[in-house]
């Protein structure tokens, strides 16, 4: 989990080396503006984004295969709102906290 951390800017370079984690969550972090895939470990289940404002899409090579669970409850931008609805069918559960279940 990374909560609160107003000036982290990236997500760091080892979280790639944790092969066992599953779930991510990246809560109050306004100063992350991209989440690149190599950065997210092969392994993970359930990513969970709120109140980072600043993360305008996702990874551009797209997120792991394993996913299974999206939730981006509030606090993010528009852009990636909309990413996150196109990807209706190809992740199991995505989730957003304005009433929205894909």
């Amino acid at each position: 989990e990374f909560l609160g951390c107003e000036k982290l800017q990236r997500l760091p370079a080892g979280l790639t080396k944790l092969a066992s984690l599953k779930i991510l969550r990246i809560w109050g972090c306004p100063a992350i503006q991209l989440l690149p895939k190599d950065r997210l470990p092969s392994s993970l289940q359930e990513l969970e984004i709120r109140d980072c404002p600043a993360i305008k899409s996702l990874p551009k090579d797209g997120l792991p295969s394993s996913l299974q669970k999206l939730e981006v409850p509030y606090g993010i931008s528009k852009e990636l709102k909309r990413q996150c609805r196109k990807l209706k069918g190809t992740i199991p559960i995505i989730i957003d906290y304005d009433n929205n279940d894909y």
